[in-house]
């Protein structure tokens, strides 16, 4: 008895419940937006519909060289829309941008004509969609914009709110009970108090509650997605209703009108929640479409009279089902990482305070978790951070809007070459990663605030130069510090590691940031990981206090920080070195440049340009972040156990080097899921691997492992610069042509970095 109630009275047992609820807090916030996001692209297909049927009306009047502001149904037109399609705001410009019919209920007069160029349109805060009319000439003559009202926006009625929590809340009582009673027998059966549980054994409860919580709440889910498909069809009854309403004011038969099977099949391609729709005359004959027997039907009435009915049903979108179903897995995937890393961090703590020692060797496997929640904080605004940005493009008028917002991107990557360059070159003052790990975070904590209180472009753009110095130096001191826990028959473990508790935050943050964006606002998500800076910064002082510099078994080059060479001389003599020359040359700056160029630049543009939009990319984000998880770790001990590591390190050049050749394949998804795994590949070789061969080298030994990996961080800054210009010449002079050049010179670069390095480890050996 003694031994039960030890066990549930436990502060470990409390610590890793803290965990399992924030675990699983996130992984329902995430459902529940997902669901969000399936309703909002319904309800915009139908009112993009809707748009343009009311466009087309009044293109037949405008093509007749008439005024629109002398069209006095116009006002009837837009009342239609708002109605039937539930909009918030609905109104008519002309083609120089004036708001002419209708009046903007958030106080609009005035758009920028230069932004209608893709879908649609962000004003003031409200994703507006359009369709454009034209005049006698064929010249454009205006727009129709509507924007969803907040009915069609939220996620849930109140009643389905309250099923799904109370189907939650019920999951989540099983599953914790059945979690404290697994926690409760593994201490039993332990009987040892210093025992610390693995993470794997911790995990094993994660993935049951996760289950459990999953089957709970998917009957609820199910009828929710029922109701919005009863609400769907009642808006599209509502729809093709007006467009009868030609037929309905002729005193004719329906048999007499033509053209209803090509409406229907237009209808279905414009609106492809509609499954099937028939039409019927009075007496239950079908005229067009599909042969229906159901029990709801619209009545045709013209003159007072019956003179026909319609129905129809709707079904759940193929495609957005399937992506709906992606959504869940990556969510699933997710949340499991973030139970994963923060499980990992409490084991470590746990560990420590088991020991005697107030001070315990600092682990190389803790810079995992910690690195997961820096990047986790650090990444929670990234997605939103060109959208953020073009808000403030007014004070910068001489640029375009697009060039506005890629701006703040552009900035992060200068903010973390410049990053890069001060820990180079000051290496006497920023040599120690117990110092610049400190000092990015809490410099992260500035820029993340500076970002949250921006008030106009400028501000804002210091934040982000601010944060991608921050970034820079996090990146370059968990690369240092691993160094400096481990040995050469380990590094590579330690650095694919480290990296792939970093990938893990980025996979993490990006979604989190995500969700809190649609769900409250987009500078809210600033603020949110500016408390969160804050707290890593208080964690890390924390950690840090606890542990001395250097693990038990650790390569200790104390003397690297002390050297008399100048940081230049270091720089220079690393440099000239043929290995690390051709390394730089041939092999790191190839890679960067293609990961950067086709992961950060291409395709993102690409795929929206095709209209698949930014859920697609986070669908490729996940699969890309998710292969270096699992692999990285995997590939850092094949890269331990090999002697001649330059050989794998020209393998996963090559890998990159068939990025560009994917893009030949005629499905554009293929191809960008092809790309992503061989990017994912060649990520969890390098990212460990270019590390540990760099640190392998003599003269890397001579000038100081940290001063390698400073340039080797630099050399990466380089290409990640170069490489989405060089795909920007290459599509505007080539198209897609120029990209098998590009695969050749980068495959010619795999091979020349083989050739030299086989031929100096020969040229050593024989000596």
């Amino acid at each position: 008895m003694k031994n039960i109630l030890k066990a549930v009275f436990n502060l470990r047992l409390f610590a890793v419940l803290v965990v399992f609820f924030i675990s699983q807090f996130f992984f329902v916030s995430l459902v529940v937006s997902s669901y969000n996001d399936y309703r909002v692209q319904t309800a915009q297909d139908l009112l993009q519909f809707n748009i343009n049927n009311t466009a087309m009306r009044i293109n037949n009047i405008t093509a007749m060289g008439r005024n629109i502001q002398n069209y006095q149904r116009a006002m009837q037109d837009l009342y239609d829309l708002k109605m039937i399609s539930k909009a918030a705001d609905v109104f008519i410009a002309d083609k120089d941008g004036r708001i002419v019919v209708g009046k903007s209920t958030v106080g609009l007069n005035t758009l920028d004509i230069k932004k209608l160029t893709g879908q649609n349109i962000l004003l003031s805060g409200n994703i507006y969609l359009y369709a454009p009319f034209f005049d006698i000439t064929g010249h454009n003559a205006g727009f129709v914009l509507a924007t969803l009202g907040n009915n069609q926006k939220q996620s849930l009625s109140e009643e389905e709110t309250k099923e799904l929590y109370a189907s939650v809340g019920l999951g989540l009582v099983i599953s914790t009970l059945c979690f404290i009673v697994f926690f409760i027998l593994i201490n039993l059966k332990r009987q040892n108090a210093n025992h610390v549980l693995s993470v794997r054994t911790l995990l094993i409860p994660f993935f049951i509650a996760q289950m459990i919580i999953i089957a709970c709440m998917t009957p609820s889910v199910i009828k929710a997605i029922d109701n919005h498909a009863d609400s769907l069809q009642t808006a599209a009854f509502g729809s093709v209703s007006k467009d009868f309403s030609a037929v309905t004011r002729l005193n004719i038969s329906l048999h007499e009108v033509s053209g209803f099977n090509d409406y229907f099949i237009k209808l279905k391609e414009n609106v492809p929640f509609i499954g099937k729709i028939s039409l019927t005359d009075e007496k239950g004959n079908v005229i067009a479409g599909d042969s229906l027997k159901i029990d709801q039907y619209f009545p045709i009435i013209s003159h007072n009279e019956v003179i026909g009915s319609l129905s129809l049903t709707t079904k759940i979108e193929y495609a957005k089902f399937i992506d709906l179903g992606l959504n869940l897995l990556t969510l699933f995937f997710i949340s499991a990482l973030l139970a994963y890393e923060l499980t990992s961090l409490l084991r470590h703590e746990m560990a420590r305070m088991l020991r005697p020692q107030k001070k315990i060797p600092f682990e190389p496997s803790l810079i995992r978790p910690l690195g997961f929640l820096i990047i986790f904080g650090a990444f929670l605004p990234v997605s939103i951070v060109p959208v953020f940005m073009g808000q403030y493009a007014d004070d910068l008028g001489f640029l375009s809007s697009d060039l506005v917002k890629s701006l703040a991107v552009s900035t992060d990557m200068t903010g973390v070459a410049i990053s890069s360059l001060l820990i180079l070159f000051c290496d006497k003052a920023l040599s120690d990663w117990k110092k610049v790990l400190p000092i990015s975070t809490f410099l992260l904590i500035f820029s993340t605030a500076l970002c949250f209180l921006s008030f106009n472009a400028y501000s804002f753009l210091l934040g982000r130069l601010l944060y991608g110095i921050a970034y820079g130096g996090i990146i370059v001191s968990c690369q240092l510090c691993v160094m400096d826990a481990t040995d050469d028959t380990s590094r590579a473990k330690g650095m694919s590691a480290a990296f792939a508790g970093l990938f893990s935050g980025v996979l993490c943050g990006v979604a989190a940031g995500g969700i809190i964006a649609d769900k409250f606002n987009m500078r809210l998500v600033f603020a949110i990981s500016c408390a969160f800076a804050v707290f890593n910064f208080l964690l890390l002082l924390y950690i840090m206090k606890h542990r001395t510099a250097l693990s038990a078994n650790a390569s200790t080059h104390k003397n690297d920080f002390k050297s008399a060479l100048l940081p230049l001389s270091k720089v220079t003599a690393f440099i000239k070195d043929p290995k690390s020359l051709s390394l730089m040359l041939l092999q790191v700056i190839p890679y960067s440049a293609i990961g950067i160029g086709f992961f950060n630049f291409f395709l993102p543009v690409t795929v929206q340009e095709n209209g698949m939009g930014a859920s697609t990319v986070g669908q490729l984000n996940f699969l890309y972040s998710f292969l270096v998880i699992i692999l990285a770790p995997i590939m850092g001990k094949v890269i331990d156990k090999i002697d001649r590591k330059y050989v794998i390190l020209s393998l996963a050049l090559l890998f990159s080097a068939l990025v560009p050749l994917a893009f030949k394949l005629p499905s554009l998804i293929g191809a960008s899921i092809l790309a992503m795994i061989l990017l994912g590949i060649s990520a969890s070789i390098n990212e460990g691997g270019q590390p540990a061969v760099i640190a392998s080298y003599e003269v890397s030994k001579k000038v100081g492992p940290s001063v390698s990996i400073k340039v080797l961080d630099s050399f990466l800054r380089l290409g990640q610069i170069a490489g989405p210009l060089i795909i920007a010449v290459i599509m505007s002079a080539f198209g897609t042509a120029g990209f098998s050049f590009m695969a050749i010179t980068v495959a010619v670069c795999a091979m020349l970095f083989f050739i030299i390095q086989h031929f100096l480890n020969i040229r050593k050996t024989s000596c």
